[in-house]
């Protein structure tokens, strides 16, 4: 009895060892969390872009136009309960909030289509599950050379994946803890991951994509 009491509690130990190293290979391996990131939101991603592709190539060029080499960012004040749409000019000393002038293209119902909406919020101001939705379009200038522009949006509902616009067709050089898909020549999905600036970022894209 007693040999089989020990047999059983080697075995529950062990399993427990197995179970921590599982644990622990999660949590040091970004390939597990870029795979579960790539699994939940890769393909809605996609959906959603190609549903409104001409409208957030649209956007983009505006964007570009009106503001050469500012850095800004654009969102809806949704979270306050209003479909007011902002763009945030930083680096000034004051930085400037600017209402987005809205032209008969770029409607609201438009933009509400792209971002996240009042009607995108709990009551508690915190953002409804799985909307696939954007919260933020963000240019930074310092990774914009003139010729080489990149525009991100960044997903609602989690922080670690943005949809970029490259206007040359390439990923930011820089860019050491992420990993990118490119939807077409001009647009990518970043996966980023604090741990993943010491793997090899071609294995990496091969494991996810290939």
């Amino acid at each position: 009895m007693r040999n089989k009491l020990r047999v059983l509690s080697l075995l529950i130990i062990l399993s427990l060892i197995m179970l921590s190293l599982s644990a622990c290979e999660f949590v040091t391996n970004p390939y597990n969390r870029l795979n579960k990131l790539k699994n939940e939101w890769h393909d809605k991603i996609i959906a959603h872009f190609e549903e409104n592709e001409e409208f957030f190539n649209e956007l983009v060029n505006v964007i570009l136009e009106d503001y050469p080499n500012t850095y800004l960012i654009l969102n809806n004040k949704g979270r306050q309960h209003t479909d007011k749409y902002v763009i945030d000019i930083r680096g000034s000393a004051l930085d400037d909030k600017i209402d987005l002038s809205l032209s008969e293209t770029l409607t609201i119902e438009r933009l509400n289509k792209i971002f996240c909406s009042k009607e995108d919020w709990k009551s508690d101001d915190t953002p409804k599950e799985n909307i696939m939705k954007y919260f933020s379009l963000g240019i930074n200038p310092k990774y914009n050379d003139g010729e080489d522009v990149w525009c991100d949006f960044s997903l609602l509902n989690n922080s670690y994946i943005r949809l970029i616009y490259s206007s040359s067709g390439k990923e930011l050089e820089d860019d050491f803890r992420s990993v990118g898909y490119f939807i077409n020549d001009n647009w990518y999905i970043r996966y980023y991951d604090r741990s993943l600036d010491s793997f090899d970022h071609s294995e990496m894209y091969d494991r996810l994509f290939n």
